[in-house]
């Protein structure tokens, strides 16, 4: 269900479902909110307790700009973990969240016991793309539309070009341009040491911003990972191509169990 839940000093909006000894947590990508995984929550959630969450300053969970920081995205999600009752999970990463993930991944292996990585992104910084999101949000959103729905040339995507659109203005321009800062403050990913976790990577063949081209430095990161290409998909795949996407994801977390890790 969804609840607010006290994480030190602030509110965060969760939604909790399921029940299951693996639980699966779920992180979004830049200004997106726990929506970003509803095909995928419906899905996991019959087999085990998931959570997903609007980070803060996305969705109903209020932020300041300085409060948004790469170390802090981190540290919420060790402490929602915590405040949850959750020793050991699997986490998923959308978008560049993923580079939230992967930093918690890295910082303690040993509270995760599998990896969910659907479209992929550690972000470049981009002076351009900041300068036009803080004086002109709206018509910067369209333009990441446009990014994320290259399907829209053959087919008609426009019913999940309007939620996509609903859910990314729940966030301020200031902190929508203050996440991409704290985004790209992640380490560069040859920075990070091999994780050896089960792992799936979903990706859109057209995705401008997460394909094949970037997928050396994914499985690099995570060599155990079975990769799924969608073909003639975009950014949006948890939308576009739900069944894909679930039966990758179903597949991992149904052959993964709670042993904890040799030392």
């Amino acid at each position: 269900m969804p609840v607010f839940v006290r994480v030190r000093d602030r509110d965060v909006f969760v939604v909790d479902v399921g029940v299951g000894d693996l639980p699966v947590v779920l992180h979004s990508g830049w200004i997106g909110t726990w929506e970003d995984w509803l095909p995928q929550i419906e899905a996991l959630s019959r087999v085990t307790r998931v959570i997903a969450y609007d980070h803060r300053g996305t969705g109903r969970t209020v932020a300041t700009p300085d409060e948004i920081t790469h170390d802090g995205l981190v540290r919420d999600l060790f402490d929602l973990l915590d405040v949850t009752g959750i020793r050991r999970c699997v986490v998923g990463g959308f978008s560049s969240g993923a580079s939230v993930v992967t930093d918690a991944i890295t910082a303690r292996p040993d509270r995760f016991a599998g990896v969910l990585l659907m479209c992929p992104v550690f972000p470049d910084p981009d002076p351009n793309f900041l300068s036009l999101l803080d004086s002109d949000l709206d018509g910067t959103i369209e333009l990441f539309l446009d990014l994320c729905f290259p399907e829209a040339a053959h087919r008609d995507v426009s019913s999940t070009r309007r939620w996509a659109r609903s859910v990314l203005h729940q966030s301020s321009a200031e902190n929508a341009v203050q996440l991409m800062l704290a985004l790209q403050a992640a380490h560069a990913m040859d920075q990070y040491a091999p994780v050896a976790l089960p792992t799936a990577i979903v990706m859109g063949s057209d995705d401008p911003m997460s394909n094949e081209n970037h997928l050396a430095a994914w499985t690099r990161l995570f060599p155990d990972a079975r990769v799924t290409t969608i073909p003639r998909a975009g950014h949006i795949v948890a939308f576009t191509a739900p069944d894909a996407v679930n039966r990758a994801f179903l597949d991992l977390v149904n052959g993964t169990d709670m042993a904890e890790p040799l030392t």
